[in-house]
């Protein structure tokens, strides 16, 4: 098959595959909203995701046979080409004749003239496998959102959410960089929050804690009417042997040691935290109060995005969509 030719026979399957997709909308649309929860509006806009995604991946599987095609193709032209070359000088062979050929030149670039042509040919095949390849990776966002839904879709209906396009002053794709730009630095204060070391008191109280329970564990006594030879049961404390399967029994008492150096081990601990650099530090609660405003923010800002690259879309100028974009924002939802 000629590489036009496929090129045809991929435009008419493309062609019919999105007039399926279209004939099946509703019952598609449906589907999606049944099983996930979501508004109308939103399902359908899943779907066409989706369509276009497996639009772009069958346009990729077609490129990359094109491309393999035309490697091919240049392999047996520099085959043949070869051939030609190391024939007897004086005679050349053409289709199973035997011709005296012009001068030398003139016949060096008629041999090589099939290779040239199927070295064009694979260029354009790998350009357009290349640009097939970026437009189905501008999809990856689909199964993001997908796998968001399989995880949050079936706990309840979602919200429809109606996002105001923010007005833009120039192109709408500075815009959207702009916006990008502000959600990045969203996202570095939120992985800073969650960084953040936690306070001095939280970390001595949850160490003295930790001895606390290890001494208890160690702890010795002597009961008044003991009358066994060993009142403090030491040896048993002391215990560590070996079991028929290797495993190791007892702890040689080391929860002991925990119980006579407890004041010695929580003043350590006071020394290693005074030691520690906890500028900045915040509890848990504190650093999801502080998580969930920024995380608002950048929801919001998010929304605002979307909005700009539907606007994009169309006026006939589409913005690649982030992949770790929030689900949330892309089907205009809350959750």
């Amino acid at each position: 098959m000629s590489f036009l030719k496929a090129r045809q026979v991929l435009s008419d399957t493309v062609a019919n595959l999105n007039a399926a997709f279209d004939a099946s909308a509703g019952i598609n649309s449906s589907a999606v909203a049944g099983s996930t929860g979501l508004p109308d509006m939103a399902a359908e806009k899943l779907r066409r995701a989706r369509a276009d995604r497996e639009d772009a991946h069958i346009l990729y599987l077609r490129a990359s046979d094109a491309e393999r095609e035309a490697r091919t193709d240049l392999l047996g032209a520099q085959s043949v080409a070869n051939r030609q070359l190391e024939a007897p000088r004086g005679y050349s062979f053409d289709a199973g004749t035997v011709a005296k050929p012009a001068a030398d030149d003139k016949l060096t670039a008629r041999i090589m003239a099939p290779v040239h042509k199927a070295e064009s040919a694979l260029k354009a095949a790998v350009s357009d496998k290349e640009r097939a390849a970026k437009r189905y990776s501008s999809y990856d966002y689909v199964p993001e959102v997908e796998e968001w839904l399989s995880r949050f879709g079936g706990h309840g209906s979602f919200k429809e959410v109606e996002s105001i396009t923010p007005r833009v002053k120039s192109d709408i794709y500075a815009a959207v960089l702009s916006i990008r730009s502000e959600i990045a630095k969203l996202t570095e204060e939120i992985a800073h929050i969650e960084a953040a070391p936690t306070p001095a008191e939280v970390l001595r109280a949850q160490a003295y804690a930790e001895i606390d329970n290890v001494a208890e564990q160690g702890a010795l006594t002597i009961h008044p009417q003991s009358r066994s030879g060993s009142p403090l049961r030491l040896s048993e404390k002391l215990l560590l042997r070996t079991g028929n399967n290797g495993a190791i029994i007892g702890d040689a008492g080391s929860d002991i040691w925990a119980w006579l150096l407890r004041d010695q081990l929580k003043a350590k601990v006071d020394q290693m935290i005074a030691d520690l650099d906890l500028s900045g530090a915040m509890t848990v609660d504190e650093q999801d109060a502080a998580t969930r405003t920024i995380a608002h923010k950048r929801l919001e800002l998010e929304r605002q995005e979307e909005a700009l690259i539907v606007s994009a879309e169309v006026s006939g100028r589409p913005v690649t969509r982030r992949v770790d974009l929030d689900p949330r924002a892309f089907l205009g939802i809350d959750a």
